[in-house]
């Protein structure tokens, strides 16, 4: 019987599922293509403690630097009407957009990944995790930076001065240690996060931003190799920064993969072949230094793509 001339409603769930599919994804659907994860803001500035504070309190993304698209929030609501549609719409809320990750403690991330359970990651198919901003946000919330400036000012002093004062070698001692001490732990968070990403995913495509070779200007204060001040994504064993690169290996079966940011293409490309990945990018903070490098590389490996993006 024709429902439009007896006049009765059709339900959401009369609906076949192969429509119902259409309608989810159209609400989960972002305009920019990204979703948020655990954060629920957008990237602040980052270039000194004022900007990033008045940054934060607009909620505002103000970086000169940072030149993609915002990330974007979407309503959930629809998963919480009843179990089918819970069971039918998550996975293609999870699958629909490029799940955009990145928090003011890059802590947040690998609790997120394991709050929303295996299931949840395994339906993700493309992923950009970006550490680089919370390594730089929270040199701030843990006084890195004072830190960095008092090791400065006693190494400022000279030796004839130190020579009478123990102390203050055994003080700039500690302080460094104590420094590099952070950056070992957020390196072994930052690879259990990545092998955390690796178990039984589907990815198409991954993103991995990490604290690149400008940590000398991220603060404004001098920081002479000792906190986050190389290329996090190296071979450097004894840093540990070998962990992320070994982590990478992992995430078989890519598509494409993304890394920044780094100059280090031999390494990226070496990675990308480990996972079977089709396409590999790099994304540098000098863009003029590897502009060569990348047309060599197109040329000498035919079957890989290798892409320089702007800094962010």
């Amino acid at each position: 019987m024709n429902t439009a001339l007896t006049g009765a409603q059709i339900q959401f769930l009369d609906l076949s599922p192969k429509i119902r599919v259409y309608v989810y994804q159209y609400v989960f659907t972002t305009p920019t293509g990204l979703l948020l994860g655990p954060s629920k803001v957008s990237k602040v500035d980052y270039c000194c403690p004022a900007c990033f504070e008045k940054a934060k309190s607009q909620q505002d993304d103000t970086s000169s630097c940072n030149k993609s698209p915002r990330p974007a929030c979407t309503n959930v609501g629809l998963l919480y009407t009843c179990r089918l549609v819970n069971a039918e719409a998550t996975p293609l809320f999870y699958s629909t957009n490029t799940i955009s990750l990145h928090s003011e403690n890059n802590a947040d991330i690998l609790i997120w990944l394991r709050t929303i359970g295996a299931a949840n990651r395994e339906s993700f198919r493309n992923l950009e995790v970006d550490f680089s901003y919370g390594v730089r946000v929270e040199s701030q919330h843990f006084n890195v930076r004072r830190m960095l400036a008092r090791i400065n000012r006693l190494r400022a002093k000279s030796r004839e001065q130190w020579q009478g004062s123990i102390s203050s070698w055994i003080l700039h001692d500690h302080l460094q240690q104590d420094v590099k001490s952070m950056e070992a732990g957020s390196i072994t968070m930052m690879a259990k996060t990545i092998q955390l990403i690796a178990e039984r995913q589907k990815l198409v495509s991954l993103t991995v931003l990490l604290p690149g070779r400008d940590g000398g200007d991220m603060w404004d204060v001098e920081n002479d190799r000792v906190y986050f001040a190389e290329e996090t994504f190296s071979e450097d064993i004894v840093n540990g920064h070998g962990e992320i690169v070994d982590a990478l290996c992992k995430v078989v079966g890519l598509k494409k993969l993304t890394i920044g940011y780094t100059h280090d293409h031999e390494l990226a490309e070496i990675v990308a072949r480990s996972v079977g990945a089709k396409e590999v990018a790099v994304r540098a903070d000098e863009c003029s230094v590897v502009n060569n490098i990348i047309s060599q590389y197109i040329a000498r490996f035919c079957s890989y793509h290798i892409t320089q993006y702007e800094d962010i």
